[in-house]
């Protein structure tokens, strides 16, 4: 792309974050800004075409479960959209692909206060066996930005915190990340069994999941609320240190998996406005305050605890505002989700006749491998376990 292109493009995300800024969506009913954003501000992260190219090279650098353009979306949100006043915080950034998009957008961000940091959590480790580790680490070896120390160490401990530090505290943007050690429980403490436990991995030495009281964020990445309670429990921590305009990033709402976050947010839908989406990665502004008591109401501790008709109800709900944005995969993925959560619930029959359903329908001529897949893995429960489709369920 030519020099004049790219001044172009820098103008319309210019645009498009105004017209945000300004609500216009609300106020004009213009239901396809959401998709217009988000696209508008993955095409470029620079105003050149040697910057935007540096810039793409850092964000493709790191082994990441983001995709290219959710990466894009990041940088360009924190250096565009957040206003730049208050901390971040990310819980979930595993070797840190999302944390240096996050960083390298808020240094770039005029109004970024000199105080403000990125604040991720994370257990940092034990998610792959070393040799996996250190498989997804390879390029970083093969250009000695690791080394034998390193792979010594991922070895003997199966960490990663240590290794996540060296991969960015080489770069400018690093002074502004502060790693945190933390895990979130995955079922209610004082409900597990023999068969279950609080926490999806040991615990070992990791601290539970909590937030300095000093502290306040004016927007929160998520992609580590892998279960139904750890998103209850973390959102019940978080709401408290943010306030009304702060972006909630979900990554995996658009994973078939996670079918507990659409759910949340329809739940609250009230209290959240859709800004963005990308791939899987969905972004929301809290307009209204909601209090830990409205989550305990509203929000019960486990899946079984809310009606069947209710899920029916929310879902037909997600599936009409999908439509509304112009979202295509988000109809096909809300049905995907609905699957997973009646195979959580012990419907496995229908669940998998929902997925077939949809193999013979327009979406899987674009979307066939991603339907297979959610025939095989559909959810998994509170220790990470497939929920699988085809087995009967257990009395």
């Amino acid at each position: 792309m030519s020099q004049d292109i790219f001044q172009l493009i820098s103008q319309a995300q210019q645009i498009g974050c105004n017209l945000e800024k300004a609500n216009i969506s609300a106020e004009g009913g213009l239901h396809i800004h959401p998709a217009y954003l988000a696209k508008i501000l993955c095409l470029t992260v620079a105003e050149s075409v040697e910057e935007n190219q540096n810039l793409n090279n850092l964000l493709n650098d790191i082994h990441t479960e983001t995709t290219p353009n959710e990466r894009k979306f990041l940088l360009s949100f924190f250096k565009r959209i957040w206003d730049g006043q208050d901390n971040v915080l990310e819980i979930g950034p595993f070797l840190g692909g999302s944390t240096r998009a996050i960083a390298l957008g808020m240094m770039l961000n005029p109004n970024k206060k000199n105080l403000a940091r990125v604040y991720t959590y994370d257990r940092f480790g034990k998610y792959h066996k070393p040799e996996e580790l250190l498989h997804f680490l390879a390029p970083m070896f093969e250009r000695g930005i690791l080394g034998e120390t390193e792979k010594q160490f991922i070895l003997k401990n199966n960490s990663f915190l240590e290794v996540f530090d060296i991969i960015h505290r080489q770069f400018e943007y690093y002074r502004m990340i502060v790693p945190q050690r933390a895990i979130l429980n995955d079922i209610p403490p004082g409900q597990d069994s023999d068969n279950e436990a609080s926490f999806r991995f040991e615990q070992d030495q990791v601290t539970p999941f909590n937030l300095p009281e000093e502290l306040t964020y004016s927007a929160v990445f998520v992609d580590g609320c892998k279960s139904w309670y750890g998103t209850k429990q973390f959102m019940q921590i978080t709401l408290p240190k943010t306030s009304k305009g702060c972006y909630y990033i979900f990554q995996d709402y658009g994973t078939h998996t996670c079918f507990w976050l659409p759910v949340f947010l329809q739940v609250f839908n009230k209290y959240f406005k859709l800004v963005a989406f990308v791939d899987h990665t969905y972004t929301f502004e809290l307009v209204e305050e909601l209090s830990q008591e409205t989550i305990s109401k509203n929000f019960p501790d486990s899946p079984a605890d809310i009606p069947r008709s209710e899920y029916e109800l929310l879902f037909k709900k997600l599936q009409a505002s999908a439509i509304n944005f112009n979202d295509t995969y988000s109809v096909l993925n809300y049905q995907l989700q609905y699957a997973g959560l009646l195979g959580y619930l012990g419907y496995r029959d229908e669940a998998r006749s929902l997925i077939v359903k949809q193999l013979n329908s327009p979406f899987a001529l674009t979307h066939r491998q991603w339907i297979l897949r959610a025939l095989e893995w559909s959810t998994y429960d509170s220790q990470g376990n497939n929920i699988d489709l085809f087995l009967p369920k257990e009395i």
